[in-house]
């Protein structure tokens, strides 16, 4: 069986479903049955529906441009991915074998340097760190550009890609109206509106 388009998980006697895919040599269906024949053996298995889930034909991240998070917490490491819709299987860069996590315990996020305009406006920031002078206790290092070659993952939600991608900037909505507690004119009024209301604002303060 072909483990890069496929996906066969059975139902083990806790109730829940475990990837076999690597076990197995053969699945075909039959009516409402699936027989299996696993690799160490050759026998042929017959499952019903309800002990059987069979997935193919995945879509393949990578995992350098994506975050993924298993109940909350940044799964490290990640080679590749397997996307089967309800099930995705996570490759590693390192000896740890593949893991199977259901979708509804997965939230993958997305790098927002694969967008171009975002990539291209980062390296011309990128570039323009260099000139910024900025040196720890006088040495050669630039300190700004040393912070940017650190970065090399944006959260399409983040500040940063709004910023880096001005033409997909969104503001907030509130059903109810600001209150404010002090005094002030309507400039001051109009900067905290849209300070409240967009993720980035702009305060230019003339001297």
């Amino acid at each position: 069986m072909d483990i890069e388009q496929n996906c066969v998980l059975l139902k083990n006697k806790d109730g829940k479903f475990q990837e076999k895919t690597n076990q197995i040599s053969s699945c075909h269906k039959e009516d409402n049955l699936f027989y299996i024949k696993f690799s160490n053996n050759y026998r042929e298995y017959k499952y019903n529906s309800q002990k059987i889930i069979w997935l193919k034909n995945p879509d393949i991240l990578d995992g350098d441009s994506i975050v993924i998070k298993h109940q909350g917490k940044v799964v490290h490491a990640v080679d590749k991915v397997y996307d089967f819709s309800d099930y995705y299987r996570v490759l590693f860069s390192s000896k740890k074998a593949p893991v199977t996590y259901p979708s509804l315990e997965i939230n993958i996020v997305k790098n927002h340097l694969n967008n171009q305009t975002a990539k291209k406006i980062f390296a011309y920031l990128t570039q323009l760190s260099l000139e910024s002078g900025i040196h720890q206790g006088g040495g050669p290092e630039n300190l700004l550009s040393k912070q940017y070659k650190k970065l090399s993952f944006i959260n399409p939600t983040s500040v940063l890609a709004d910023y880096l991608n001005p033409m997909v900037l969104t503001n907030f909505q509130y059903a109810s109206t600001p209150v404010f507690p002090f005094g002030f004119n309507l400039s001051q009024k109009q900067a905290t509106e849209r300070a409240l209301f967009s993720k980035i604002s702009i305060i230019v303060i003339l001297l």
